[in-house]
């Protein structure tokens, strides 16, 4: 793609072509009778999945909590990645963007018409790491860590609130983080059994990779990154006995001791 911004509208929705360092197109339908409303389609086959990840995550908030758009996209547009310049509607004036996920969410708040505020998940911890794991995947010849808060809350307990990777990855993974980091700063665990069960379980790929699972010390298929860092979250709220591995919310009584703050390397 060109560096320029071309769009289309018409009644059904939109889309517009972001000139990133990882050249993607953007749609968004306007259908809110629709389950998926937004789709991003990228030049690389390595940006395909995560994005696919990204936009299951994003529609899944917004079919469920519509409520709350204003609040993912102030978090989205503050994402930082490569910088790049884009001609920004309605006037094709030249701006800056942070990065490619900072550009999809200005977009949406520019076709939306919403106007940024102040919104609660801004409560979202700063980033200190609790817990992290080193990853290196050959199949993509990423390095990254994947590193997360959990801070201590009054019944003693570490809750995860924050994950964000460091190193060399798609960069729609940042989008697809702090919308999980804005789930979990929710503080509900309900909504992280949903979530995280659904992403773990996508089946849209037809070649899995495999991954080194905490959960069962084995390696298991997945269809993507994304779901792989959904899979160690869930291993975090197992360990400080939120969730069983299975996802599902675990009573009370079943906790029995806390595991210690570590931090892991995965081969």
């Amino acid at each position: 793609m060109n560096n320029s911004i071309t769009s289309t509208t018409d009644a059904s929705g939109w889309s517009y072509n972001i000139p990133s360092k990882e050249d993607c197109r953007i749609f968004m339908l306007n259908n809110t009778k629709l389950d998926e409303r937004l789709w991003l389609l990228s030049h690389k086959p390595s940006s395909m999945k995560e994005a696919a990840m990204f936009t299951q995550l994003f529609n899944m908030i917004l079919k469920n909590h519509p409520d709350e758009l204003n609040d993912i996209l102030t978090v989205l547009s503050k994402v930082s990645g490569k910088p790049f310049q884009m001609n920004f509607p309605p006037t094709g004036e030249n701006k800056t963007m942070p990065g490619m996920i900072s550009a999809i969410a200005q977009l949406i708040q520019y076709q939306t018409g919403y106007e940024e505020k102040e919104v609660s998940t801004m409560l979202i911890p700063k980033n200190k790491a609790d817990w992290s794991v080193e990853i290196f995947h050959p199949d993509t010849s990423c390095i990254f860590s994947v590193n997360t808060a959990e801070p201590l809350q009054s019944d003693g307990k570490s809750l995860p609130m924050k994950v964000w990777l460091a190193g060399d990855y798609p960069e729609v993974l940042d989008g697809f983080c702090a919308l999980l980091s804005s789930c979990m700063a929710k503080r509900d665990l309900t909504r992280m059994s949903v979530i995280l069960k659904a992403l773990i379980a996508t089946t849209d790929a037809t070649d899995k990779m495999r991954f080194f699972s905490p959960l069962t010390a084995t390696k298991v298929e997945l269809p993507s990154m994304g779901a792989y860092i959904s899979h160690l979250i869930l291993h975090r709220y197992m360990a400080n006995f939120y969730l069983d591995m299975n996802g599902n919310i675990l009573p009370e009584h079943n906790v029995v001791a806390l595991h210690g703050r570590t931090t892991n390397k995965q081969p």
